[in-house]
């Protein structure tokens, strides 16, 4: 019989366990992690988080991260680099932005746009 997936739902009503949970399941990935967010600011559970992603690529688990170029946009630069540097695949959805392709074009490869 196969497990109902709803089974493995979890409520979490404080954001620290929520957050030690991701940070869990982050550890535990073998082969690939998919991040959709709408915020993804410059701090220090972002930092985190960051890590935790890059120790992932080291045992060669492909990591997605898409972000929202408006929810997340103080932290664009900052994010780009420090993917980058983790060889972490980055993307920025950017609907209000699309106009400023130009600005957007002389990012490096591994920074999917759309």
């Amino acid at each position: 019989m196969q497990k109902n997936a709803w089974s493995d739902v979890k409520f979490f009503h404080e954001g620290d366990d929520f957050f030690s949970a991701v940070i869990t399941d982050l550890r535990r990935a073998k082969s690939l992690i998919q991040i959709e967010t709408y915020i993804f600011d410059q701090s220090d559970l972002t930092k985190m988080i960051l890590e935790e992603l890059g120790a992932a690529r080291k045992r060669d688990c492909e990591v997605q991260l898409v972000v929202d170029g408006f929810g997340s946009f103080s932290a664009i630069d900052f994010l780009i680099q420090e993917c980058q540097r983790r060889d972490i695949t980055l993307r920025i959805y950017k609907p209000l932005f699309r106009s400023w392709s130009w600005f957007f074009r002389t990012w490096t490869p591994n920074l999917t746009r759309f």
